[in-house]
């Protein structure tokens, strides 16, 4: 359960990385706005994915703060920066329908605290 939860929040965290990697570089002022607002919409699902760590036993603090980013348990399709645009919409459009995937089963199971709130991540994603 612990690396479940850790690759679901590094995942969304790096997509939010990589969201703001590109919020000078979109292809429109508008597009970048969306971006910077995308980007804090992953840091706070991270945030609250890495919150459930705490139901576990484990200190979310040092997981979340304390870790380089080689340590990251994320999916390896968002471990570098993309070259292009087209690049982060691809990567972002398959990581996320991936992650949603896995979030929707999360929400089902018998995790009481993935079944609180994991249901609103998933809302703010449609």
């Amino acid at each position: 359960m612990e690396r479940l939860i850790l690759t679901l929040a590094d995942s969304k965290r790096l997509m939010g990385i990589r969201y703001s990697d590109w919020l000078l570089g979109a292809p429109s002022i508008e597009t970048g706005i969306a971006t910077s607002s995308m980007a804090q919409d992953e840091w706070g699902h991270a945030r609250l994915l890495y919150a459930m760590l705490k139901d576990l036993g484990i200190d979310p603090v040092p997981v979340e703060h304390d870790r380089p980013p080689a340590e990251y348990a994320s999916i390896g399709a968002l471990d570098e920066e993309m070259p292009d645009w087209a690049a982060l919409v691809a990567a972002i459009c398959l990581v996320d329908s991936a992650i949603a995937v896995v979030l929707e089963s999360f929400s089902r199971g018998r995790f009481e605290p993935a079944r609180g709130r994991v249901p609103k991540m998933l809302a703010e994603e449609e």
